[in-house]
This record gives structure tokens, sequence and C-alpha cells, in this order.
């Protein structure tokens, strides 16, 4: 029998002891508890506040008094008719009771069997991320949700940075905030180099929702930039063929539109941000609405290469200064 079995089964038969040891005497002291309840005042919000103010009605406290007194003397002459807490105790141990049962037979435990050795899960990364599977895939490859990204592939610094991102509170979404909350440095580092690792196939393109003329524009500002604004190429960063550059440059294939727009959406506003100089935070706000919607939708219907690796680093002199690039 499991080790956590016999624990079970032992705290349960204590607890079944001491509730028939002090049934009895539990309706003794509530009701002599009863004598307290004429010191309370009522403080800020309506809680109860203890005070040191005498009773002003003396006879409340006598009265309490006697009828602890007698459920004394019913207890002892074994006629407790004040049974309210004793009734509360044993409803108690009847649920105690049945949530043993349930255990058990959801255990399968045989109080007669003998050990058995406890079976554990395997110890891998890939057993140990299998919390990011719903939203992120099995393999990091993504879903058919519109704002949860791949992380396969991508270059290991990248997803260290945004890992740490979302612990500090630098990049503002709840469930990866509370997360990775307490999540040291080193094993962050082992959860990005797992992704990075990993090559599922990329999903086929999105279907294009957007007009002839704003899919353009998507082109032009991705492959070309708009030197008059300032803007440039995304191309010129994330490689000619958008897979990303080593050590922490990412990928831009495979994600939907929809997360690529509200993406640079929070970098415009703040509520993405990365170490300084932020590079992103700076080109998102010389977009405008129509600019993010046509690059967004470009990228989402852009097929991936046959090789999707990031390229090396240094390969592209990069037009601005990012403090993000290094992991």
């Amino acid at each position: 029998m499991h080790s956590f079995a016999r624990e079970a089964i032992v705290a349960y038969l204590k607890i079944m002891r001491l509730f028939d040891r002090t049934q009895k005497t539990h309706s003794f002291v509530a009701r002599s508890e009863r004598l307290h309840w004429d010191n309370l005042s009522t403080g800020e919000n309506g809680v109860a506040l203890l005070t040191s103010e005498e009773p002003k009605d003396p006879s409340a406290s006598e009265s309490s008094v006697r009828i602890a007194h007698n459920d004394a003397r019913d207890i002892e002459h074994g006629n407790d008719n004040g049974g309210d807490v004793r009734n509360v105790v044993k409803r108690s141990a009847w649920v105690l009771s049945a949530l043993f049962a349930f255990f058990s037979a959801f255990f399968c435990i045989d109080v007669n069997a003998a050990d058995a050795p406890l079976e554990r899960a395997p110890d891998t990364m890939q057993a140990r991320v299998l919390g990011c599977a719903a939203c992120h895939g099995a393999h990091g490859e993504g879903t058919d949700s519109d704002y949860f990204p791949r992380l396969s592939g991508k270059p290991a610094g990248y997803l260290y940075n945004q890992l740490l991102a979302f612990r500090d509170g630098r990049r503002k979404y709840p469930p990866m905030n509370y997360l990775l909350a307490y999540l040291p440095d080193a094993y962050l580092k082992q959860i990005a180099d797992y992704f990075a690792g990993e090559r599922p196939p990329f999903p086929p393109p999105s279907a294009v929702t957007v007009d002839t003329k704003t899919l353009d524009l998507g082109k032009s500002l991705v492959t070309k930039g708009d030197a008059a604004r300032k803007i440039p190429a995304c191309v010129s960063c994330h490689g000619p063929l958008m897979t990303g550059m080593e050590p922490a440059i990412p990928g831009l294939l495979g994600l939907h539109s929809d997360y690529i727009s509200a993406q640079l959406g929070a970098w415009r506003y703040g509520t993405r941000t990365t170490i300084a100089p932020d590079c992103m935070a700076h080109v998102s706000r010389l977009l405008s609405d129509r600019d993010i919607t046509a690059i967004a939708a470009y990228l989402a219907s852009v097929p991936a290469p046959t090789d999707a690796n990031p390229i090396p680093a240094g390969s592209l002199k990069m037009p601005l200064a990012c403090g993000s690039v290094q992991p």
C-alpha cells in the first residue's frame, strides 16, 4: 500500500478519536464563550472588535453562565440537549467519513495490499512544459487561437527575454505573469532552450481578409520600410525571410494577424516593453492604425520557407539600437 494511503488512514483514525474524545466538551466550551459576545463592538466595515468594556446588561452574562452550567450538568448526566455544536461535530465526522471513502475508491486504496512502488511522472522538460500546451501547442507550434503565438524554433535568447519580461512585469498578461512569478532565471532559460529546439511544421498561411491596397502596403513596410517617416523595414532586423536572427530576434511567420497587431499595439501603448533602448516601442509609435493592420495581414499571409531557422548572429547590420538583442 502507498505510504500516502497509510498516512491518510492514520490521520483519519486520529481525527475520529479526537472527535469522540472532545464532542461532549464542545457544547460547554461554545456556550461559555457566549459570555464574550456582550464585549464585542462593531468596527469599520462592520468587523466585530473585542473591547475591554464591561457588559452593559449584567443579566445577559448571568444568563449565559447559567446556560453554560446547565449544559455542563446535562453533559455530566448524559443528557446533552443543547447539541448545536455536537451536531456540527457529528456532521463534520460524517463528511470526513464520506471524503475518506471517496478518496479510498478514487485511489483504489487496499488497506491489506503490500507496499507498491510509487509511480512518478517522467522528469523531462517535455513533461514539465505540458502546462504550456493548452495555449501554445504540445511542441510550441501554436494553436487555432488568434492570441497565443508559436514558440517553437524562435531563438532561445528571445524566448528567455520574454519569460523574464512576463515574470518581472515588463510584459503584461496576468496568466503568464502569475505562472512565472516565482520561477528562477535558470529554469526559465531551460524552458526557452527547450522550445527553441522544437521544429514542428508551420501551419498554412492565414486567409487574406484585407483589400489588395492594404496588403500591398503591408508588404512594402515589411520589405522596404518607409524612409520618409523613418520606419525601418521589418526584414532589416528579422531577416530576409523573416525567420529571425540569433541570439534574440524572433521570426515573424506562423503567427495570426490579430496577435501581430495586438503586440504592435501593446508596444505603442506601453503594456509591452523590453530592455532599453526599446526599439520596437519606437517603431510602433511611428505606425498608423492602417500600417499596423497592413503589416499584420501581410505577415500572416506569408508561407514559411523550407529552412525556417533563425539566421546567425551578426548577419545583419541593424538600423536601430535594441536593448533586447543580447539574451
